[in-house]
């Protein structure tokens, strides 16, 4: 199971095997010399702000929306790293 939020040019990814994943769009590089098309790139550490943005997202969307299980368990994960020392 894997879940994907982009929010502009940002990702926060989570999968059942590895967990929590950010990354970002760099919009300096590409294949082609005529247009270059922006390449996606994890980050090496999860960015804080990120997780923090989408956990406040989220947060806002389930007020309004209870009966997306999805989105509960998705917080779930993000307050659990949340709440664990040196992220």
């Amino acid at each position: 199971m894997r879940f994907q939020f982009w929010v502009e040019d940002t990702l926060l990814e989570w999968n059942a095997a590895s967990g929590f994943k950010t990354g970002r769009l760099d919009q300096h590089s590409g294949a082609f010399t005529n247009y270059q098309a922006p390449i996606f790139r994890y980050h090496q550490r999860l960015d804080e702000d990120i997780l923090n943005s989408i956990e406040h997202l989220l947060q806002g969307d389930l007020d309004k929306a209870d009966d997306l299980a999805v989105f509960d368990t998705v917080l779930e994960q993000l307050e659990k790293l949340n709440a664990k020392p040196g992220i």
